[in-house]
């Protein structure tokens, strides 16, 4: 067990050293902009970008500018200021990127990357104005010491800034911003307004019923509390049934039928899981775990399936056993989506036979799904032709609508499609399984392990149905399993160790039953499921990095 221990912690000493050696690292020290506002609108922009290396090499960089609102973005050029460029790649239209390779210089370099944003000046009711990302959002390092220069052609009136925390400096015909640090994945928007003093193409101007009055946004708040009320109201109308005693018992039912009724009938994966372990105890199969040494002592276990006996099996225990008979092993039986796609309508059709689905519920929760789709639709449409033409009243209707819509769906999704008898065996198939998981808890609560992993080999079936049961769960369960004095196999489950040696202390024997009964729990619920740019009205955005 030492030396065991000891190659693990030169494997993990080995592989931080490989790590830390092959990482690279670095960031932004410096980000200098100017931009200059031509008599066209356009943005001819000047980047000065230090790159600061912390560790690793790098033999270049990148840039990419996103178009947003210029109608193009043209490269003007590149140049290094104490770095040798050897070649680029440039991809220019509506968004610019840019690679670039370049001798390793030591700790820091830097470039100067110049551009044309074409119409990146906008005209908005009258005004001029620039709302401008001019570092990008995209990066995955930090950006210091920012300085944005912004110079206009003429002196504008009126000037309207922000942020106005960040001007250093403001004259006539120019204004300096300066950020000290900007976090990865952050933005930085410079935002201009003055009255307009170049008029661009394709102006914005405001709707006169874009403003909504008073009246507007009652009425809106009212159609809004009306399509609430009308969902609360509706959900309050839920038809639910008595559970009533019928010609069953729970103890006539298999576990499959248990985990169904249990789940409501929303997961039959965990009800073949739990009726395989059945089948084992039953002697219809045997379980065998394969444990082999790997790597550094670790350990391996594969699941396969010897079927002894297929006599007195319903339909979906015999389609169980076929296909593990076709599969071999856990894993691989629990990957065929196929088939569990087929047996969970298999098994919803001999719940039906047998009279615990009502065909009448489940007509009633299929017409509250078409009648929660027959308005999203057109809450939709009249989102969009609310929004385009600012009418309020449209633009409620569309969200009590839509209130509406998700209200019956959550209705549907509350509306049980059991009958009387079904939802009487759920109770009791419910008190079986909390039953067996409080028995369980109470062993280890009380540190018997051994009581506690026998308890758990003989009513697995019953504690993997439960709802809270999960890894956290099962990590518990581990830590008392490892504390058995006596570690004995069920006769349905067998373990080979022939490559593990024919010598096994009490503790390692243990330690191999704890691995294998986790491995088999999970191989049995394989298959199972247990930065943006600069957007809106912004120009620039995208981002760049090194490598």
């Amino acid at each position: 067990m030492k030396k065991n221990i000891v190659f693990v912690l030169m494997f993990i000493i080995t592989a931080l050293f490989c790590v830390n050696v092959s990482a690279k690292e670095y960031e932004i020290s410096n980000f200098d902009v100017v931009m200059s506002l031509s008599e066209e609108g356009d943005f001819l922009v000047e980047e000065r970008i230090t790159f600061h290396f912390l560790s690793g090499d790098f033999s270049y960089a990148y840039r990419e500018i996103e178009g947003n609102v210029f109608t193009g973005l043209e490269y003007i050029g590149l140049e290094g200021i104490n770095a040798t460029i050897t070649d680029y790649e440039l991809d220019e239209g509506k968004d610019l990127n840019i690679k670039w390779y370049y001798d390793y210089i030591g700790d820091t370099a830097a470039f100067v990357f110049k551009y044309r944003g074409v119409a990146g000046l906008q005209s908005i009711g009258g005004k001029n104005v620039i709302e401008w990302t001019p570092t990008g959002a995209e990066w995955d390092v930090p950006i210091r010491d920012i300085d944005i220069y912004i110079k206009f052609p003429r002196e504008p009136e009126e000037l309207e800034l922000r942020p106005s925390g960040d001007v250093v400096f403001q004259d006539s015909k120019e204004v300096h911003f300066h950020k000290d640090l900007l976090t990865p994945g952050r933005e930085y928007v410079v935002y201009l307004s003055f009255p307009e003093m170049i008029s661009m193409a394709g102006k914005k101007e405001p709707s006169p019923d874009s403003a909504w009055t008073k009246e507007d946004k009652l009425f809106f708040l009212s159609i809004l509390f009306a399509g609430l009320l009308f969902s609360v109201i509706d959900l309050s109308r839920i038809n639910r049934l008595r559970p009533e005693k019928g010609n069953y018992s729970v103890d006539e039912l298999l576990l499959y039928e248990k985990a169904a009724l249990y789940s409501n009938i929303t997961d039959t994966r965990k009800g073949v899981n739990a009726q395989i372990f059945s089948l084992a105890q039953r002697g219809k199969i045997k379980l065998v775990s394969s444990i082999k040494k790997g790597v550094f002592a670790a350990r391996k276990a594969e699941i396969s399936v010897e079927i002894l006996n297929t006599d007195g099996l319903d339909d979906i225990e015999k389609s169980i056993i076929n296909n593990l008979k076709k599969h071999k092993t856990l894993k691989k039986f629990f990957e065929d989506y196929r088939w569990f796609s087929r047996v969970d309508k298999d098994i919803k059709n001999e719940l039906r036979k047998k009279g615990f689905i009502s065909p009448e519920r489940e007509e009633m929760r299929k017409n509250i799904y078409i009648s929660s789709l027959l308005l999203l639709f057109p809450s939709l449409g009249l989102f969009i032709i609310g929004g385009a033409l600012s009418k309020p009243p449209l633009t409620g209707a569309a969200t009590a609508l839509l209130i509406i819509a998700f209200g019956r769906l959550i209705k549907g999704l509350l509306t049980d499609i059991m009958t009387a008898e079904a939802l009487y065996l759920k109770k009791e198939a419910e008190k079986e399984i909390e039953e067996k998981k409080r028995t369980l808890d109470r062993l280890v609560k009380n540190r018997d392990g051994t009581a506690a992993l026998s308890y758990f080999f003989s009513w697995i079936g019953y504690i993997i149905l439960h709802r809270y049961f999960g890894s956290a769960v099962l990590g518990t369960y581990k830590k008392a399993f490892k504390r058995a004095e006596k570690a004995e196999l069920p006769e349905w489950l067998g373990m080979d160790t022939s490559e593990l040696g024919i010598t096994l202390d009490a503790l390692e024997l243990i330690d191999l039953i704890d691995y294998m009964m986790v491995s088999m729990v999970y191989a049995s619920y394989s298959g199972t499921a247990t930065g943006a740019g600069a957007g809106g009205g912004t120009a620039g955005g995208g981002g760049g990095g090194a490598g």
